[in-house]
């Protein structure tokens, strides 16, 4: 009997300690804290890279044969006006990607007559926008960092004040900004170029720029004429994405700030190609325009985009 009452104990024990383990687990596994997506779309740009032609069977380079291969670990965007790294809404872009593209059939010797590889594509990639809608003719300037406030513990007491309905408080930071006077504003009106890493882009507070965002320029500029970021934060993370041939390239996961990406990469022709090399060594330069168009799950404040 008294085996009986202890064996009872142990199984009650048991069913205890795995109830309370199964809650444990819908507690750290299960979050429901993942808000709807959001979704970017850039501006056609161009990438561009060297790809290593692999002989998968060493039979003739041409024509291509199942399986050879064409690797590549060193695509990035290429600069170009209003189109990387920067737009008239997107700062910063930044895109490095590795590609992997598989002959999937033996081709005829004709290459028009042929089918095109099917590519996986791993990609990191940056980008920042304004943190609110500054007026559309904003003066954008490079000056020494130490110039530009740091707008982001402001920013994280507002949205407080925002959550708690409470009035707009400035902050010691914002005391320190109201010495910037507009004589000393007036002097130093220098435009310097943008490849001088020791400077960055920034806005000057003025009347315009202000009456953007009244309650959020109380606590970062309330004198005016200081100098703000044009880009408070930079989203970054990893994607992948495959297709075949010119077909649209489909977005199919992400990590970091692009967590659960989807979307697409169209316009990826024509392909442009700058330089082949001998068959057997197979290294091929060339470029194509991308179109991204990207959704992710924004887990953070509503002012990072």
């Amino acid at each position: 009997c008294a085996k009986e009452e202890t064996n009872m104990k142990f199984q009650t024990a048991s069913a205890i300690f795995l109830a309370m383990t199964s809650a444990v687990d819908a507690v750290v596994y299960y979050d429901t804290s993942i808000p709807s997506p959001v979704c970017a779309k850039f501006n056609n740009f161009r990438v561009g890279g060297t790809g290593e032609y692999v002989n998968t069977d060493n039979s003739s380079p041409m024509p291509l044969t199942t399986g050879d291969m064409s690797i590549s670990a060193s695509f990035s965007g290429i600069p170009a006006a209003g189109q990387y790294p920067n737009q008239a809404y997107w700062r910063n872009i930044n895109l490095e990607m590795n590609a992997i593209c598989v002959v999937t059939e033996d081709q005829p010797f004709d290459p028009l007559m042929g089918t095109a590889p099917t590519c996986f594509y791993e990609a990191q990639f940056g980008f920042c926008r304004p943190y609110f809608a500054f007026p559309d003719d904003v003066v954008l300037e490079f000056v020494p960092a130490g110039d530009v406030i740091d707008v982001g513990p402001i920013i994280a007491e507002y949205e407080r004040e925002q959550e708690r309905g409470g009035g707009v408080r400035r902050t010691q930071q914002v005391r320190r900004a109201q010495a910037f006077e507009y004589e000393d504003a007036k002097d130093s009106s220098f435009k310097e170029q943008a490849d001088d890493k020791t400077l960055v882009e920034a806005v000057r507070v003025t009347k315009e720029v202000y009456e953007s965002n009244p309650e959020l320029m109380e606590m970062i500029c309330p004198q005016l004429f200081c100098y703000i970021p044009y880009c408070w934060r930079t989203r970054t993370g990893g994607f992948t994405a495959h297709g075949t041939g010119n077909q649209d390239l489909k977005i199919t996961g992400g990590t970091g700030d692009l967590f659960g990406a989807f979307g697409q990469i169209t316009g990826t022709s024509p392909i442009v190609i700058s330089s082949i090399g001998i068959p057997n060594v197979g290294d091929i330069t060339y470029n194509f325009g991308v179109d991204i168009e990207i959704c992710y799950y924004q887990r953070e404040s509503p002012l990072f985009f």
